[in-house]
């Protein structure tokens, strides 16, 4: 922009006076000059003076207002300047004729080589037509923006907001000026909130992996299985290249052939003989677990060794191609592997057991490490189990050998005080061989049947009888004298199912039983905790993402505050699965009283709760009155018939009569419970499915799929079954199922 210095206009009065002096000094001659008198040459003299301090005053004046317009110049060019935005002054055909310092600087070129320039070289190609439609906007109808990607000559590009304002030049002609914002933070802050929505939304499958995973590993199997099926859901869940599974055991080819054992020197040198890593399962690239090198991996050395020293308990990169802790960037760049992750497993006293450790092609996220870790946790637990229900195998031989190699007799008694086992000694001892004691009144085989009776009624109510004196008759009518130490036993629920009788002890199975039940216990208590502890992200992450939302407000506010409402609405979504999931944990785990109560109140409190959907469809509820009695916690049996009322309800279809029916049939010595409608029906294909966590058959029935799986549980936690029968689509369903301890007439 050209710049005008105008000059100061001077005082008339004063330029009149100078050019009076002036013809003065013109008309005298040196004679008149000489001629005046002394009077008049002060007079002169005086006026001269005046007229030149006039003149310097005029002339600091025009200093100092030169000075000020110097400075309000340079304050005005650095606030242009060093604006935080960038200013660019475009010609009507779009060449640049001025740019502050900041738009030279957003545009990486000295600012004068970009003088004559057309605007759109620094446009990336594909939003050119973004501009165009902004050039071409006319000033009027406001002050047009718009957000394109913009690219330096270096190839650097960035994401910039381009406003056109109206502006004048210092003659008032107008000119067309465009103010540049670099928004990249702002566009990576809407791209962070959008990962972070879909990441919620996987994480909901994850978790139902991982929970279905639990439930799973508590069977029995061997550990490799176990831990295939731990590697298997990582590769499946995670997307992972392929996953392995290490435990810590003894070296055991250090003299047959290991490749580590022969490396002499160097930081992979194997430096301990007694324990390496065995690897025990591996899926996805590579499932073979018998390689020459990856089989056996030295304690201490490559990545995994010194994860499995506890040095670091979790390992994860997102850039394994350069991560110098990566072992072999050469093989990670040429099967294309970005990110590795490895989790060390350790037991109950955080001691290390093992190595989880996966190679994926994608990066792994905050969410998905800390999913990994409960992965990796849930395997050392599985790990734990299966060595205690080894322990427990060979307790159980170990003690059965006991105690039918035992000289003196021993014998398991019911509550009821029937014999349930007795060893080869206690069939010498009475003259009758097993078949013929068990099943029978304990009492029966002593001279004094009252004081036997007493004796194991003691046990039961104190919990132990040390040296109790009996005598036992054989059947040929010889007695022997005895000495019976004897304690009760629990089942895995802690209640007490019978007594054991005998002369030694077999506390060490019990306690490898109650090893076994307490680890088995600590699994399902691990699903419990992933569901519950997940809360905490969620609210870190609604936290932040209010911030976000203020952050964003002053760019984009609605389409920000769109955003954020979708990944309100999926964290909402989340926490109504995750209280299904603790709900669904709890049952079997929280100790309630059991009752005995008739099958019609029962069935009755659960119409009341669904009185609502059943009238608004119209159904027709038949249950039985047959004087049925059930036992266990009321609020549960309450729950078995709700669930499955409600789920006949939605699946009745246009059924014009709609009907459900409750009631009993006996099977065998067995009481059967049924719930049976005409809705419907159940393809054959998905039965097996129906009790499973989450497993809907009609995704547009309300719901999150978790009311049969509770059924299901709950009628475990009962000591029942549950089945479904159906003839086909159309043809109606029934539930069927049996709870322990059903009674029919129970005062008769």
């Amino acid at each position: 922009m050209s710049e005008q210095h105008p000059q100061s206009p001077r005082p008339a009065s004063l330029r009149q006076k100078a050019e009076a002096h002036f013809r003065e000094r013109e008309e005298m001659s040196r004679e008149k000059i000489t001629a005046l008198t002394h009077e008049e040459m002060g007079t002169l003299l005086q006026e001269l003076r005046v007229h030149q301090i006039e003149l310097e005053i005029q002339n600091e004046e025009l200093r100092r207002a030169q000075v000020d317009l110097t400075a309000s110049r340079a304050h005005y060019f650095d606030l242009y300047d060093m604006a935080p935005v960038g200013y660019v002054t475009v010609s009507e055909a779009g060449l640049i004729i001025e740019s502050n310092l900041t738009a030279a600087t957003l545009l990486g070129v000295k600012r004068p080589s970009l003088a004559k320039q057309p605007v759109s070289r620094f446009i990336l190609k594909e939003d050119q037509d973004i501009f165009y439609l902004l050039k071409n906007e006319p000033g009027e109808s406001g002050w047009p923006t718009c957000d394109l990607r913009m690219v330096k000559p270096d190839g650097t590009t960035f994401w910039a907001n381009l406003k056109k304002v109206s502006a004048h030049g210092e003659n008032g002609e107008p000119l067309r000026r465009i103010v540049l914002s670099d928004i990249t933070w702002r566009k990576q802050a809407e791209e962070e909130v959008r990962s972070l929505n879909a990441d919620l939304l996987s994480s909901e499958e994850r978790l139902r992996e991982l929970n279905a995973l639990g439930e799973i590993l508590i069977l029995p199997n061997p550990i490799e299985k176990k831990f295939k099926l731990v590697t298997d859901a990582v590769v499946r869940v995670f997307g992972a290249d392929f996953a392995r599974i290490w435990i810590i055991k003894p070296g055991d080819r250090c003299q047959t052939g290991c490749p580590h054992a022969q490396v002499a020197e160097g930081p992979h040198m194997c430096r301990f003989r007694d324990k390496c890593l065995h690897l025990l399962a591996s899926s996805g690239r590579y499932t073979h677990t018998d390689g020459g090198v990856h089989a056996r991996v030295p304690f201490g050395c490559y990545k995994i060794g010194k994860i499995a020293t506890g040095e670091e308990f979790g390992f994860l990169t997102n850039e394994a191609t350069t991560d110098p802790r990566v072992h072999d960037h050469a093989w990670a760049k040429e099967l294309g592997l970005t990110s590795f992750a490895g989790y060390c497993l350790i037991d109950a006293s955080s001691n290390p057991v093992g190595v989880l450790a996966l190679f994926s092609k994608q990066a792994i996220s905050k969410n998905q490490d800390l999913l990994l870790r409960g992965f990796a946790h849930l395997a050392a637990l599985t790990l734990i189990a299966s060595r205690s229900e080894e322990m427990v195998r060979v307790a159980s031989i170990y003690s059965r050998n006991l105690i039918e190699t035992s000289l003196d007799p021993l014998v398991t008694i019911s509550a009821e005080g029937k014999i349930t086992d007795v060893n080869a000694a206690t069939e010498k001892i009475t003259g009758r061989n097993r078949d013929r004691l068990v099943g029978t009144d304990f009492s029966d085989y002593f001279t004094d049947p009252e004081m036997a009776r007493s004796g194991y009624q003691k046990v039961f109510s104190e919990g132990e009888v040390i040296d109790y004196p009996l005598a036992i008759r054989h059947m040929s009518g010889s007695v022997t004298d005895v000495l019976y130490n004897a304690s009760v036993y629990r089942n895995e629920q802690g209640e007490v199912i019978g007594v054991f009788a005998a002369a030694r002890d077999v506390t060490e199975r019990k306690r490898a039983e109650e090893n076994l039940h307490k680890k088995n216990a600590e699994i399902e208590r691990f699903t419990y905790m992933v569901s519950h502890d997940l809360k905490s992200p969620l609210v870190t992450i609604r936290t932040f993402l209010g911030y976000l939302e203020e952050d964003l407000k002053a760019n984009k506010a609605e389409s920000a505050a769109k955003d954020l409402g979708f990944i309100h609405g999926g964290a909402d979504k989340m926490e109504r699965l995750l209280n299904d999931l603790l709900e669904f944990a709890r049952i079997g785990h929280q100790k309630v009283a059991p009752v005995r109560l008739p099958l019609q109140e029962v069935v009755g409190e659960a119409l009341d709760l669904v009185a609502g959907q059943i009238a608004e469809r119209g159904v027709l509820v038949e249950a039985t009155k047959e004087p049925v009695w059930l036992h266990g916690d009321r609020s549960r049996l309450v729950q078995i018939f709700q669930n499955l009322v409600d789920n006949a309800v939605k699946f009745l279809g246009d059924q014009p009569a709609p009907r459900i029916e409750i009631g009993t049939e006996q099977e065998g010595g067995e009481i059967v419970l049924f719930v049976r409608d005409n809705g419907k029906g159940i393809d054959p294909r998905h039965q097996q499915k129906l009790f499973g966590l989450f497993e809907k058959l009609d995704p547009h029935t309300p719901g999150s799929g978790i009311g049969l799986a509770t059924v299901s549980r709950i009628v475990e936690a009962h000591g029942g079954k549950i089945s479904a029968q159906s003839d086909g689509p159309g043809k109606g369903a029934t539930f069927r199922f049996t709870l322990a301890n059903t009674e029919r007439n129970p005062a008769s």
